[in-house]
C-alpha cells in the first residue's frame, strides 16, 4: 500500500509532501500501536474461539496476557510519543532534519 501510494505520489510530483508526514510516524510509535491492536484481538479472539476452555476462563488467560504487552506499551507512549510529539513537533524553529531524527 504504502509503495502504491508513494509511486502515486511521486507521479504528480508530491513524493516528498508524502514521506514529510509519514516520517513522523517511526519505527517506536508504529511498534505501540500494533502492539495495542494486538492485544485487543487477542481478547476479542479469546471471545470468539475460546477453545476447550469457557469463555470466562479464555478472556481471563487472554487478558493477563495483554496486560503484559500494555504495560510495556504504555510508558513508551507516554514518555517517547508525549515529549516528542509534544515539545519537538510544535516548535518551528528546529530544523526539519532534527524534527525526523527525533520523531522517526
Amino acid at each position: 500500500m504504502i509503495g502504491t501510494l508513494t509511486g502515486l505520489t511521486a507521479y504528480h510530483g508530491i513524493g516528498f509532501e508524502l514521506w514529510t508526514f509519514v516520517i513522523g510516524h517511526g519505527v517506536i510509535e508504529l511498534s505501540i500501536i500494533f502492539i495495542s491492536g494486538g492485544s485487543g484481538l487477542m481478547l476479542g479472539w479469546a471471545i470468539l474461539r475460546p477453545g476447550l476452555m469457557r469463555r470466562r476462563d479464555a478472556l481471563a488467560q487472554a487478558a493477563r496476557k495483554a496486560v503484559y504487552l500494555l504495560l510495556g506499551a504504555v510508558p513508551w507512549a507516554w514518555w517517547w510519543l508525549g515529549q516528542s510529539k509534544g515539545f519537538i513537533s510544535p516548535n518551528k524553529d528546529v530544523a526539519a532534519p532534527i524534527h525526523w531524527a527525533v520523531e522517526s
